[in-house]
């Protein structure tokens, strides 16, 4: 709902609610998106890279994969949930699918704020460019032979990141708060003693 200013005071306002199935439906949206899901599909089934078995399921057979696999990954994902139609897997499609979704909408926001600025703000440019590591990553190290392990740093990039960014904006936020509402602040960090994690931080 809207709230409009009028002569009289203030009043509430709901938007309409289109009925036409086109302000629902695009086709030539629909069209790229159903294209891009058919390039995904062939890009899973061509023969590119190792092949791995992964662990035995319940009734012997081994399923064969291009990517590496560790317990615990096995662990959390299971073996047992598997999809397959033929050679073709279901989870590891959607997996690799989402991720490049997920950088295809940061390409998008970029390229959004350029058309209708002229410019690309750099707080938006560095959320874009910090999002898209995370997948790349993931992308590199745990589907083209290398595992997400405690061997390498870079997979766990995007998690440290994310931390030292919230610490700093913790400490930022303190130290506006102490200056705005003085005592009051006090008084609930006395009542608060942790900043962002409980008996830690």
């Amino acid at each position: 709902m809207l709230c409009v200013s009028v002569q009289e005071g203030w009043n509430i306002r709901i938007p309409s609610i289109p009925t036409s199935w086109e302000a629902y439906f695009n086709t030539e949206a629909s069209m790229i998106y159903l294209g891009f899901i058919f390039c995904h599909v062939i890009f899973d089934l061509l023969p590119l890279g190792k092949v791995v078995d992964g662990q035995p399921m319940r009734d012997g057979t081994v399923l064969k994969y291009r990517c590496n696999r560790d317990m615990i990954h096995d662990f959390f994902v299971g073996h047992e949930l598997s999809p397959r139609v033929g050679n073709f897997d279901l989870k590891w499609f959607s997996f690799r699918l989402s991720f490049h979704i997920w950088m295809m909408l940061d390409l998008l926001y970029l390229t959004k704020a350029w058309e209708t600025y002229n410019t690309i703000p750099p707080t938006l440019a560095l959320a874009a460019l910090s999002q898209m590591f995370y997948p790349i990553l993931n992308l590199y190290f745990e589907f083209y032979n290398e595992l997400i392990s405690f061997r390498h740093i870079m997979p766990y990039f995007y998690p440290l990141f994310l931390t030292a960014w919230l610490v700093d904006r913790e400490k930022s936020d303190g130290e506006y708060c102490k200056q705005k509402y003085k005592k009051s602040w006090e008084r609930y960090c006395e009542e608060v003693k942790y900043r962002i994690v409980p008996y830690v931080y």
